[in-house]
């Protein structure tokens, strides 16, 4: 039926119920038009029906039926129930003499409560169904670009520019603006908009680790550099961008080196800091292995270096090593894992190392070498250490 194509997007379309239902019956009957709608060729009935379920709109409905559909349309010649019927069948809706509303209803009524001259002219000039979609829909994405704005702005720009929070990790709205796919696990999704509310640049925000890990323009293409005075202020005196308020550190990979190093200045000390970590796993020893990790403080520069010691060794010889150990090295038990290789059954203990290494990102090159290079002398003494020990069993 031709009805069908009032099915809007699925999210929308559960707001907008819940928000007409709520006053519906109250202020939307303040045009008497059901005389003007039978005038139409509608029966008493259906323009009852149409009276109550459109209200300030709903001559302009009937005459768009009239004028596209004639006396074909018999949606609204059945008595009508309040409730939203979905799981009925067609033959109990007929027995029980109601009519289903379809779920476009609920967009139109939403709509038509602020915005009843828009609604109104959307019917006048739409020759179907598919129009009237294509026309609300676009609207309904304005409007909530619109109420983006007002409500879930992050950062305001003097110019009328902003980052809008949208709330989520993704967007479809976002994503078949910017025709990339407005979707990432790893944060929260922000959108840099204009003061027309039109989306510039996506980027990827987990507040708790205060790391961005994407920015995208569109067609997941590079950001145009024109916009790029809204992630990091040029000079001073401009206004804060994104990174200067949250100070967050960028974690794309994908971007080029220009925006990388005007997003963060520091951003060759973060590459230096992964490249030295690297190196730590090349101080492995026959029966140790080494593995690192380096985590951010949150809302800091501050950095922690941990370490773990991968030994391999037999069940019965984990006390063994452990009374040896407990008096000369600061290593914690944190894992065990079985592994059979070349036949043969090994257990594999994981030893995490105390204290923790400390360091910051805004250190000078100098200074984060001279860290990384005592902190390669100590564990490779600790891996040899450990290697020794595990020697002595056999």
């Amino acid at each position: 039926m031709a009805y069908e194509y009032f099915n809007y997007n699925d999210r929308w379309e559960k707001i907008l119920q819940e928000e007409a239902m709520k006053d519906v019956k109250e202020e939307l009957l303040n045009e008497d038009s059901q005389g003007r709608i039978v005038d139409l060729g509608f029966e008493k009935l259906a323009a009852k029906n149409l009276q109550t379920l459109f209200g300030k709109v709903a001559y302009a409905v009937a005459e768009f039926l009239a004028r596209n559909y004639g006396g074909s349309f018999t949606l609204f010649k059945k008595p009508i129930t309040w409730a939203y019927i979905r799981e009925v069948s067609d033959d109990e809706i007929e027995r029980m003499q109601v009519i289903e509303l379809p779920e476009g209803v609920y967009t139109v009524q939403y709509l038509a409560k602020e915005y009843p001259d828009i609604v109104k002219a959307v019917f006048a000039k739409s020759k179907d169904f598919e129009d009237i979609k294509i026309e609300l829909s676009g609207f309904i994405t304005k409007i909530s670009k619109k109420k983006a704005a007002e409500e879930y702005s992050f950062i305001k720009f003097p110019n009328g520019w902003y980052w809008a929070n949208l709330c989520s990790g993704n967007d479809e709205g976002e994503a078949k603006e910017m025709q990339h796919c407005g979707s990432d696990s790893r944060g929260g999704l922000y959108s840099l908009r204009d003061k027309n509310h039109h989306s510039h640049i996506t980027l990827t925000y987990n507040k708790e680790e205060n790391i961005v890990y994407q920015i995208k323009g569109k067609q997941n293409a590079q950001p145009d550099k024109k916009y790029w005075w809204a992630l990091r202020k040029e000079k001073e005196g401009d206004p804060d961008g994104f990174f200067d308020k949250t100070e967050a550190f960028l974690k794309d990979l994908e971007i080029g080196n220009e925006l990388k190093t005007f997003i963060n200045p520091q951003s060759s000390n973060y590459d230096l800091m992964y490249e030295r970590v690297k190196r730590f796993k090349g101080l492995q020893t026959l029966n140790v292995n080494i593995s690192c990790r380096i985590d951010p403080e949150e809302g800091t520069k501050n950095y922690t270096l941990y370490f773990y010691f991968i030994a391999r060794m037999y069940e019965e010889e984990r006390d063994l090593f452990m009374k040896q150990v407990e008096d000369k090295l600061p290593l914690q038990t944190v894992e065990r894992e079985e592994r059979y290789k070349q036949g043969e059954h090994w257990i594999y203990f994981t030893f995490e190392y105390y204290p923790e290494a400390m360091l910051r990102l805004d250190w000078t090159k100098e200074k984060l070498n001279s860290f990384f290079d005592e902190w390669e002398k100590e564990v490779e003494l600790t891996c040899n250490q450990i290697e020794e020990i595990i020697k002595g069993f056999s």
